[in-house]
């Protein structure tokens, strides 16, 4: 998952010259919506999960076309 310096955020908002709550309330916000965003990695990994497993299903329903085929 995603992640977010919270502590590094608020001081670079601070620095460019937010006042520390709203540099705080906009770090707060911004985390809350990205708490469900996902990393590229992440995707990849569960893509090549998918993949692994719609292959070996497609192994299996031609073992059966091939057995079905046999008691023709």
């Amino acid at each position: 998952m995603a992640t977010l310096d919270t502590h590094k955020a608020v001081r670079e908002l601070t620095d460019a010259g937010a006042a520390e709550p709203l540099a705080e309330g906009i770090v707060g916000v911004v985390e809350e919506a990205s708490a469900d965003l996902v990393t590229k990695d992440y995707l990849d990994k569960r893509l090549a999960q998918t993949i692994a497993a719609v292959t070996a299903l497609a192994v299996t329903i031609a073992a059966a076309a091939v057995a079905i085929a046999e008691t023709l």
